[in-house]
C-alpha cells in the first residue's frame, strides 16, 4: 500500500482496497490513481471532490473493474 493518506472522504474505502490486494498511489496533480491488484490503473479519484456524485461515480467504476464493496457500503 501507498504511505500516501488517502483524502478523508475516501478514508472508509482503505480497507476494503487492502482485503483485495489493491492499491493506490498519489499521482504528480493531487489525485489519487487506484490500481487493482495486478497494478492496472482502474481510475482517479480527485484529492478534494467537487461534485456529490464524483464519490458514487467511481464506486460504480470500481465495481466494475471487479472490486467487490461490502453490502450497504457508501463514502460519506
Amino acid at each position: 500500500m501507498s504511505t500516501k493518506q488517502l483524502p478523508k472522504s475516501l478514508r472508509k474505502l482503505k480497507p476494503v482496497l487492502r482485503e483485495q490486494d489493491w492499491d493506490y498511489t498519489p499521482t504528480a496533480k493531487g489525485h489519487i490513481a487506484i490500481l487493482d491488484a495486478s497494478g492496472r490503473t482502474v481510475t482517479h479519484a480527485a484529492g478534494t471532490a467537487s461534485d456529490w456524485r464524483a464519490s458514487k461515480n467511481m464506486l460504480s467504476i470500481l465495481k466494475r473493474n471487479g472490486l467487490i464493496l461490502p453490502p450497504g457500503f457508501r463514502l460519506d
